[in-house]
């Protein structure tokens, strides 16, 4: 019975399957391509030499020398500088104030070289004019750069100054090298000279703005910085003044951030007794504002003392500017 059954499922399966022929599929080596082997290389032909290279021999040899390449030479930059003789010392007197600008007095100590925002690069050369008044005296060459929003400071030389020995001699000249490095490609920098006396207390600063470059060729400027920075009218040297009152302060200055710091020292001990600060007012066509400041004050007993005002500079912090002025109270 089971045989049967099986019998006539096997029937029934082959009536299912309709009628054709059959395709016996290509093999795998009978879809490959007719394609002659060729020989592939990723290695372009080598070009024709322009010159014969000989190998360097075994054992060297004592006349056997490699020539170097000497360095780029960089051209320098260079400023004419007005002959001593034709300069004019008028006096160093303090003018009032509201004066024009021809009777402003020319400074002590002149930076001639570099002039006022010069593109310097190390080393720099600068060439002062110092005048006899400022002897005896210690002279602070400074070189102040700014970047990051720091001042830093690149270069320092003390010098001690004397009168020279001929009366006649009423200027002279100094010389200075002033090698410096910086970070950034180019950078706000100041030059500046300060004097003091004997006491280490300022007397007199000048400066010219300048703008370093680390490398590249410096570009010279013609404009200089001669005239006095700061122009004291009242008081006037060795004043003497009573021991209470008002004193009262006026002149004119380089406008450079507008406003101007005034100090008090004790010369005999070099404390600072009175701090205060002036502002000016809009400036003239030569850079000079104004400045009126009363100050009152009292001391009980006799004191010689010494006036500073002192201008700040706006590229790089600190003093770019400063004049004093040397007072006495008595009773």
């Amino acid at each position: 019975m089971r045989r049967i059954l099986i019998g006539w499922i096997l029937l029934f399966l082959n009536a299912c399957v309709p009628v054709g022929t059959w395709t016996t599929l290509p093999t795998p080596t009978a879809l490959r391509p007719s394609v002659s082997p060729q020989t592939i290389t990723s290695r372009p032909p080598s070009p024709t030499p322009s010159a014969t290279f000989s190998a360097a021999p075994s054992t060297p040899t004592a006349t056997s020398t490699s020539t170097l390449m000497p360095p780029p030479t960089w051209p320098t930059s260079s400023v004419q500088v007005t002959p001593i003789t034709t300069l004019v010392w008028p006096t160093l007197t303090p003018t009032p104030a509201l004066t024009p600008w021809g009777t402003v007095p020319y400074a002590e100590v002149q930076i001639l070289r570099p002039g006022i925002e010069a593109a310097v690069v190390s080393p720099m050369e600068v060439l002062l004019q110092v005048h006899r008044s400022v002897t005896p005296s210690i002279v602070h060459l400074e070189l102040w750069a700014q970047w990051e929003e720091e001042p830093r400071l690149l270069y320092r030389r003390l010098l001690r100054l004397y009168p020279p020995k001929d009366p006649a001699v009423k200027h002279f000249l100094i010389t200075e090298e002033v090698p410096f490095e910086i970070r950034p490609a180019y950078a706000w920098g100041r030059f500046q000279v300060v004097v003091r006396d004997g006491r280490g207390l300022p007397r007199f600063q000048q400066s010219v703005p300048l703008r370093l470059l680390r490398f590249g060729v410096g570009a010279s400027s013609v404009r200089q910085q001669l005239r006095l920075p700061i122009v004291v009218a009242t008081p006037r040297e060795d004043d003497v003044l009573p021991l209470e009152g008002t004193l009262r302060m006026e002149g004119l200055a380089l406008y450079t951030t507008g406003v101007m710091e005034v100090l008090l020292y004790d010369r005999s001990s070099g404390r600072v007794l009175m701090a205060t600060s002036a502002f000016l007012s809009s400036p003239d066509s030569q850079g000079y504002g104004t400045f009126i400041l009363n100050w009152p004050y009292r001391f009980s007993q006799r004191l010689d003392a010494r006036l500073v005002f002192r201008l700040y500079d706006a590229r790089v912090d600190g003093v770019a500017y400063l004049e004093s002025v040397d007072v006495a109270f008595r009773p």
